[in-house]
């Protein structure tokens, strides 16, 4: 149960009496020090802390905050694939412990900003009572919502296991697939459970899950943006750097950022820092370098297009407008393929960042004389109704931006502009 109280650096949970015997196997066998070894999220008890309203609860725990909260839906494939290594090998240092999860839902995970996917749901864990625990309906929750999007995508069915991915745990397509060729793919799953359970190795079936399906050879996807190169030039690096040395910019989300050139900028001076982009090798690519240069990066795959809603039980669990809203919106080289391919007006593109932006917003106009968009005009004929600079300030201001700063192109085909809510 987690409690609503403020704290920029941990979330509080108070634990039941249910959670109160876990609670004390792993004070007394455990440590909270050894379970973050096994990739649990950094947990503190609380000292003398007792929830107020007479709750029946016997203890208050913290866990140390993830600044920026990412769905599983919004991970890339090879983010998947490590969390499900990653809690494989969970699930093997927990039976070491005399624990196991209750849950095997992709979104007891959360990747921090280092790229590295954390458990953080205790209250999944419990004492392992039984020599194989693997029940039939554990495996089947594993299978339908961990592992089925990672067996489409790997036979190469990567739209399925896209939408998958966004689909709730009960969906219709996970109810029906055991009576469709799917369920081809998943026979294996239930065998290697039948035979771990027979010999009572439960270890066997996380060893052989993560071998067979945490690879990340398997079912690479290729699109136009992934040779995508980013001509930059020193005018919009001058632009970017001089927006992140304004004051009061602590969090910054690059929109389309393809492989993080600008956002890793923000990275390196240690302000919160997001990209996405539709582009998963794109966004592999940005992972890895942020790994290389040791800079905290928080990374997913999100189609502005169609920002991830309200979603869960009651509609509970925020929208990625929520989650992701940050000082610094940016949004460089993307509204002119929004316009033409998407036919998203700039009104629209506005309105959209503005939702994720608490202040400023960095965008960048490309004229009509720009290469491109001559390419996009030869096809039509004539340019889009109401494509010109001065339409594009004023979708921006129409919602209560001011223009603060405007950076030129050399050759004038391009303008990135500054805005700051009144």
């Amino acid at each position: 149960m987690l409690l609503q109280q403020a704290d920029e650096d941990w979330v509080y949970r108070a634990v039941t009496e249910q959670g109160e015997e876990v609670l004390r196997h792993i004070r007394e066998h455990v440590g909270f020090d050894r379970l973050a070894a096994m990739g649990f999220v950094r947990t503190e008890e609380v000292a003398g802390a007792r929830p107020a309203g007479g709750m029946p609860l016997k203890a208050v725990l913290r866990h140390k905050r993830i600044r920026r909260v990412l769905y599983p839906a919004e991970w890339t494939m090879q983010m998947w694939r490590e969390a499900l290594a990653m809690f494989c090998d969970l699930n093997l240092a927990l039976m070491e412990h005399g624990l196991c999860t209750v849950d095997a839902q992709p979104h007891n995970l959360l990747f921090d900003a280092d790229a590295k996917p954390v458990f953080i749901d205790f209250g999944s864990l419990r004492l392992r009572r039984r020599r194989s625990w693997i029940s039939r309906g554990w495996h089947r929750e594993f299978k339908n919502n961990f592992l089925l999007p990672i067996l489409l995508h790997n036979s190469g069915f990567h739209e399925l296991a896209l939408a998958l991915k966004r689909e709730p745990f009960e969906s219709a397509f996970k109810k029906a697939y055991p009576w469709s060729p799917v369920v081809l793919l998943t026979l294996g799953l239930d065998v290697l459970r039948l035979l771990c359970k027979l010999i009572g190795n439960p270890r066997l079936y996380f060893r052989a899950v993560k071998s067979l399906l945490s690879r990340r050879f398997l079912g690479r996807e290729i699109t136009q943006w992934t040779d995508y190169k980013i001509k930059e030039g020193e005018w919009k690096l001058r632009a970017v750097q001089e927006t992140l040395a304004m004051p009061g910019i602590e969090s910054v989300f690059d929109v389309a950022g393809n492989k993080g050139a600008h956002v890793r900028e923000a990275a390196r001076l240690g302000k919160t820092a997001v990209l996405t982009d539709i582009d998963e090798e794109s966004l592999e690519i940005a992972r890895a370098e942020a790994r290389r240069e040791g800079v905290p990066l928080f990374v997913g795959r999100l189609d502005i297009c169609r920002p991830t809603p309200e979603w869960g039980k009651g509609l509970l669990l925020a929208s990625s407008f929520d989650r992701l809203r940050s000082d610094l919106v940016m949004a460089l080289a993307v509204s002119h393929h929004l316009q033409y391919r998407q036919k998203m007006p700039f009104r629209i593109f506005a309105a959209i960042l503005d939702r994720y932006s608490h202040r400023y917003v960095l965008a960048e106009y490309v004229d009509l004389p720009d290469v491109h968009v001559q390419k996009w005009i030869g096809k039509k004929g004539f340019p889009e109704p109401h494509y010109n600079e001065r339409e594009f300030v004023s979708a921006f201001e129409a919602l209560g931006y001011r223009t603060v700063q405007r950076w030129e192109k050399p050759d004038k085909a391009r303008a990135i502009y500054l805005f700051e809510k009144s």
